[in-house]
């Protein structure tokens, strides 16, 4: 028996669901945030803070370039790969020759590492805009469409641009200044749009910036007060003794009119003791407290709590055992951005140059930042050093292939040299299992059961010890000869 649903009659449940029909919306017309363009698509917040107000803070408070150094530094000192995945052979070595090749020898104007620093600017601005300028290229003896340049384009002078009822990404516009056209209009193929943080705003995306912003906006309010403050109590308050309210009004004129080193007279029968009261207190240890509750809160919004440690350890309180269980956390968070990113440029840049050249059918391979954690590939690598000198592998040959391929493209190796070593030693190994019986003349006897898994663990062993000698300088040379149960 079907199981019904509510509202819906049997007969349109037997019927095909309809294809590629939408028909909600994903703006949200009565938050009163967002305006749209109507015919022009364009979409913007009102309540967000202009780029130049996150630029100037990013300019003038410590604790927000601290932390958007934390935010970008993981993601922009990491390696970067292409992942082939199901892709033709010769598409990955295309689109690796693209991103890779020097702007000297015909690759991009901007190299990819600067651009995966631009991109990281979304995490503050939201969202960054590129202009894609193609040209032909000749590296193989065969013309084919490359970048010139993935230019970046000024966040301020750029406004989104997205369907006005599905809210799909159509590319951006940008104001011009002393041009023919006051606006000029991208799409996807002209450009690509990086918008950051749409697992929570799928429209704008969101600013890891946005609550250090509000924090430094309330700083820069107490730091006014505080050095008023400080500047009423620079001077110490004088009090005189007079002997009446005449000699009173003198001697505050005389006192008043002092400046710096200054020396003044004053008769005995004007006053009768000058003292001086004292101010000094603990007050400004209150403008103090509030000025690191607001950079408190500016780095817990962010997973980055472990950038105050070492203010509260130089005070006397905090401790740095909790150091590694936050770095984790915010680790962990920064793999969701790299993992964002490499979508984005997968899906906006790397398909372009799959399309153009081979066109719409082929697969497209991924584009990848990571790792970002040193320690993940030092585990891998620690791993690998282990199977390379062991006397005997009991791990399965996929294992081992896979870990060695990781290891390689951690050490920025050329992944293609590696398969194929491997495949080619796996031969030699496979070939020293099969002999030829005495007076046999030219039969040969097939290797043993199993030799085949042996000898694919035993390759990928081997050329994996030949690429931490290569890379570490880690003496295996004479390890002992492997054996795979």
């Amino acid at each position: 028996m079907t199981r019904p649903v509510v509202g819906v009659s049997d007969e349109d449940l037997e019927k095909p669901p309809p294809f590629d029909v939408e028909r909600g919306s994903m703006h949200d017309y009565l938050s009163g945030l967002s305006a749209f363009g109507g015919s022009d698509q364009l979409v913007w917040d009102a309540s967000e803070p202009e780029v130049s107000e996150i630029d100037a803070m990013l300019r003038a408070d410590g604790k927000g370039k601290s932390l958007e150094g934390a935010l970008t530094l993981p993601i922009r000192g990491a390696q970067w790969n292409i992942v082939p995945g199901e892709a033709e052979k010769a598409v990955v070595q295309f689109v690796t020759e693209a991103f890779k090749r020097p702007h000297a020898d015909g690759g991009m104007l901007t190299p990819m590492t600067t651009l995966i620093g631009q991109w990281t600017g979304a995490f503050s601005f939201r969202r960054t805009y590129h202009e894609k300028i193609f040209t032909k290229v000749d590296w193989n003896g065969k013309p084919q469409t490359g970048y010139k340049n993935i230019a970046w384009r000024p966040h301020n002078t750029c406004t989104l641009r997205r369907d006005e009822k599905t809210g799909a990404l159509l590319g951006f516009r940008q104001e011009l200044v002393n041009q023919k056209e006051t606006w000029r209009d991208f799409n996807l193929k002209q450009g690509c749009v990086y918008v950051h943080g749409q697992h929570r705003d799928p429209i704008l995306g969101i600013s890891e910036m946005d609550i250090p912003y509000r924090c430094w906006i309330t700083k820069k309010k107490l730091e006014f007060i505080w050095y008023t403050y400080l500047e009423s109590h620079a001077l110490p308050k004088i009090i005189a003794r007079t002997h009446g309210d005449e000699e009173a009004k003198k001697v505050a004129r005389a006192i008043a009119a002092l400046r710096s080193a200054g020396v003044v007279a004053i008769p005995d029968e004007w006053v009768a003791a000058i003292d001086t009261l004292d101010v000094s207190g603990q007050g400004a240890g209150s403008y103090r407290e509030a000025l690191e509750w607001c950079d408190h809160q500016a780095a817990i919004s962010m997973l980055a709590g472990f950038t105050e440690l070492g203010g509260q350890a130089a005070k006397g309180v905090g401790s740095y055992a909790l150091s590694k269980d936050q770095t984790d956390f915010f680790l962990q968070m920064q793999l969701g951005f790299a993992r964002e990113l490499s979508s984005f440029v997968t899906e906006q840049v790397v398909a372009d140059l799959v399309r153009y050249n081979f066109g719409k059918k082929q697969i497209v391979p991924k584009f990848e930042v990571g790792p970002l954690n040193p320690d993940d590939m030092q585990v891998s690598l620690d791993i690998l050093k282990l199977i390379a000198t062991a006397s005997q592998v009991n791990l399965p040959d996929a294992f081992v292939n896979d870990l060695v391929m990781q290891v390689a493209k951690d050490l920025g190796m050329d992944l293609d040299k590696i398969a194929a070593a491997i495949v080619e030693r796996k031969a030699q190994l496979t070939g020293q299992q099969s002999f030829s019986p005495p007076g046999a003349g030219n039969t040969t006897t097939p290797p043993p059961a199993g030799a085949e898994a042996m000898a694919s663990v035993g390759a990928a062993a081997d050329v994996g010890a030949a690429m931490i000698d290569q890379a570490q300088n880690v003496p295996v040379v004479d390890a002992p000869p492997k054996t795979v149960s």
